[in-house]
């Protein structure tokens, strides 16, 4: 397909030598509660499970045969990367039933096979069920209005976090509860409406999933202190899950705390809370996420169930999740005076009218996780160079408002330059 250069907007990350500036953590945060659609973009497609074809020979998975398992992730097939199931489909295609080298990832090592497809009515057939995504429930956390950050679930949504490309998140129904027994976890039922994105997973982590919403949501709840892992005790405190269908509070007894946890797990809680038992018989998935709070300070989030008793489970403190966004650089902010170049081009494809970034959004929107004033000259030399036009709405409107309190100003005569300053 053939491409047009149209208006284009030059962006170009560099950095001076010019450090950036520690992190600063909010003191307080808006716990929220809400459940959420999850919707998890992972690298390569993954084997779900072998699938066993009936053939003259007996019945058996080419895949299988040539070594592959479930939970293999492909990553290329026929020397072409692998994203999606389509993709796989079209090297098989491409092949015409010929054998196809592939590679996939195993516990963290890259192998691969050579797999002889099936050939049935003209298709040719790995013996696979693959996804290349994950879509689920889960609940928010924590939102911080300064910053649009938000926090959930408290633990990964794939245990391999480095398989992890992007993901976003989605409105999402509560249509059941399956309630939880001894050695039966119990289950939030919900619908996802994928039509809509409110906001952007950019870190998959052991603290569980972080990001940045869209726009500022309803709030049901205030701004709260955030506690410090030393003020968590046992005793009493409230959860808010949206399990019945709507954010609200429900009592849990602290029974553990915790100092040191290599696994995240920084408190023991027990539900008390004669309506949630009658409800949900404990802690369900879906759960996971659900904001803890104690002395009125929000001091972490429900992560596990223990199967043996849904009653019980499992929470990280705050802290926790806090360190991990400090770490994705969520709370990073640019040193005074310190210069970034961007470099990027919009291109429209032919026949569409809309601007089609070649570049990815997703490492300029870490530099710019906290909002957007921008300020800029209209009669930059540039803006005249019928190559160079710049786009400044269009880029205000990609970047999604999203450097609050930030003066940006276009003041170099090699692309856009955007000084920010304190």
């Amino acid at each position: 397909m053939k491409l047009k250069k149209t208006a284009a907007v030059f962006l170009f990350a560099m950095l001076t030598a010019a450090p950036a500036l520690a992190a600063e953590l909010p003191k307080e945060l808006v716990p929220m509660g809400e459940v959420v659609g999850i919707s998890i973009k992972t690298e390569g497609v993954e084997i779900s499970e072998l699938s066993y074809i009936e053939t003259e020979d007996g019945s058996y998975s080419p895949a299988g045969n040539a070594g592959m398992k479930a939970g293999d992730v492909i990553i290329e097939a026929g020397g072409k990367r692998i994203e999606t199931v389509a993709d796989i489909a079209l090297a098989l295609r491409e092949q015409g039933g010929r054998e196809l080298r592939v590679k996939f990832k195993r516990n963290g090592s890259t192998l691969s096979a050579v797999v002889k497809p099936i050939v049935r009515d003209g298709t040719a057939l790995l013996g696979i069920w693959a996804k290349d995504g994950i879509n689920g429930i889960g609940t928010i956390t924590f939102y911080d209005p300064e910053s649009d950050v938000f926090g959930a679930l408290g633990h990964p949504v794939s245990e391999d976090t480095g398989d992890f490309c992007d993901g976003s998140i989605h409105p999402a129904v509560i249509s059941g509860v399956v309630p939880g027994k001894a050695g039966a976890p119990g289950q939030l039922g919900g619908s996802i409406d994928l039509s809509e994105n409110n906001g952007e997973i950019t870190t998959n982590s052991q603290a569980g999933i972080f990001g940045l919403l869209k726009e500022s949501p309803a709030l049901s709840q205030c701004p709260i202190p955030v506690a410090s892992r030393s003020e968590i005790r046992e005793g009493d405190a409230i959860i808010l899950s949206a399990a019945s269908g709507a954010v609200k509070q429900y009592s849990v007894k602290i029974e553990s705390v915790y100092t040191k946890s290599e696994d995240m797990r920084s408190m023991l809680i027990r539900v008390t809370d004669s309506e949630l038992m009658a409800l949900t018989g404990g802690i369900v998935q879906g759960m996971s996420g659900s904001p803890i709070i104690q002395d009125g300070k929000l001091i972490g989030a429900v992560t596990h169930v223990l199967v043996a008793d849904p009653t019980k489970g499992y929470g990280i403190a705050i802290d926790d999740m806090l360190s991990e966004c400090r770490n994705a650089g969520l709370y990073d902010k640019a040193a005074p005076g310190q210069l970034f170049f961007f470099l990027f081009r919009f291109y429209q494809l032919e026949h569409s009218r809309s601007h089609r970034p070649v570049f990815s959004l997703k490492l300029l929107a870490k530099f710019l996780a906290a909002g957007l004033d921008m300020v800029v000259d209209p009669h930059h030399p540039l803006a005249n160079e019928p190559s160079l036009v710049c786009d400044m709405p269009l880029l205000q409107q990609l970047i999604q408002h999203r450097i609050k309190r930030t003066l940006l100003r276009c003041d170099c005569t090699v692309g856009v330059a955007v000084d920010i300053l304190n």
